[in-house]
């Protein structure tokens, strides 16, 4: 029996085990990433004491496919978030009580984030018969850094409602929160302090590597 011979079995069985070793390494660090994508995704085996005051929305909507659009009709897409989360105050149209409740809830929130302030925009999001018709001059002036958007009522409604209940978002001027990358995934209906929205916001800002 020659050298070669003999070398190649344990040589095989070398490589093998480094195979094994190599695989069993990449599983490890993978299966736990995959199980939480899909308990978050899914809501299974979640556990039912939750940490944020929001409801998220499983699966996440997409920013893009809610077709805002400005007060000039260009549309808004997830690169107009320029890497920054939003919070997005939804109106069926007239800016009332509820809405007017929201509009401050949303500034003085964006104002308690202190430094991190900067990392988060705030949309108005008129769904209105007439676009951009249901926010006051005055209140515009009072929030010059709220960004005025507009949505087709009848097609935001039925997008919306393959999440959640789309009469009361609108009806109840929901706001909703949107990822840097234009995932909608938590909203807040009015009867949810400032208080809530802050804390969930801070939480997101301090886990966050982007926006």
């Amino acid at each position: 029996m020659t050298p070669n011979s003999q070398e190649n079995p344990m040589l095989e069985k070398t490589k093998t085990k480094s195979r094994f070793t190599l695989l069993s390494i990449f599983a490890i660090a993978l299966v736990p990433m995959v199980l939480a994508s899909y308990m978050y995704f899914n809501h299974v085996l979640v556990p039912s004491a939750r940490t944020n005051h929001g409801t998220l929305i499983l699966p996440p909507l997409d920013f893009n496919e809610l077709n805002l659009s400005d007060i000039n009709g260009r549309i808004i897409t997830t690169d107009d978030l320029e890497g920054k989360w939003a919070m997005l105050i939804v109106s069926s149209g007239s800016c009332l009580e509820t809405c007017q409740a929201n509009l401050y809830k949303a500034r003085q929130v964006n104002i308690a984030l202190h430094k991190e302030s900067h990392r988060v925009e705030r949309y108005y999001v008129d769904a209105g018969i007439e676009k951009a018709s249901g926010l006051k001059e005055a209140d515009r002036l009072k929030y010059p850094q709220l960004k005025l958007v507009s949505a087709d009522r009848f097609q935001l409604k039925a997008y919306l409602d393959k999440n959640l209940d789309a009469n009361a978002a609108l009806k109840e001027n929901y706001i909703f929160i949107t990822d840097p990358v234009g995932n909608v995934m938590m909203y807040y209906s009015p009867e949810q302090s400032g208080k809530d929205l802050l804390e969930d916001l801070q939480r997101l800002l301090k886990v966050s590597k982007i926006g």
